[in-house]
């Protein structure tokens, strides 16, 4: 049984017990793919992720087709519901998808970018190349996440950079 060193970070947060978090494995060489997918369902958080570290590891990579179609065939249904009101600094938002086992998410920043692009188009924020626009997610259930999305070029017209920071909160050691 070999050991797997991971950490769990919460992200968008500077404070620990805030914001989203996850695990992370910084070398997952010689892991299976679905001992993988049992260590992400053991651990139970929103995202793990594992750093690969050759190029066979990269090309084990696969796109679930059958995962794919079932999203397709939901789409016309409402399988995430972002809520916002803008503020000073951009947006106070709550992110729910409960098709997808997600009561609410604290911490969404796939959304982030598409918000900013829709504030802008809006007139609620500035798009003035530069401009840097926050979200305040997750405040309600008690994991405040702070995101941020850069605006490169008028409007985003050269593309919208979404981040936030990490925090550390557990190294640990997995023996499978």
């Amino acid at each position: 049984m070999g050991g797997h060193r991971y950490r769990v970070v919460d992200v968008f947060t500077r404070h620990a017990l805030e914001g989203n978090p996850l695990a992370v494995f910084p070398d997952a060489s010689g892991l299976e793919d679905h001992t993988m997918q049992k260590i992400a369902r053991e651990l139970n958080l929103s995202e793990t992720t594992f750093a690969l570290k050759d190029k066979n590891a990269v090309d084990r990579a696969w796109l679930d087709l059958a995962g794919l179609r079932t999203l397709k065939k939901e789409q016309t249904e409402a399988v995430c519901v972002l809520v916002f009101t803008p503020t000073p600094e951009g947006a106070y938002s709550r992110t729910f998808a409960p098709e997808h086992g997600v009561a609410e998410d604290p911490a969404t920043g796939s959304a982030a970018g598409p918000l900013a692009a829709y504030m802008m188009r809006h007139k609620l924020v500035s798009g003035a190349s530069g401009t840097r626009f926050f979200s305040e997610q997750g405040a309600k259930m008690g994991r405040r996440g702070i995101l941020y999305a850069d605006i490169r070029g008028e409007q985003g017209s050269d593309g919208i950079d979404v981040g936030g920071y990490v925090t550390p909160v557990a190294e640990a050691t997995m023996s499978i």
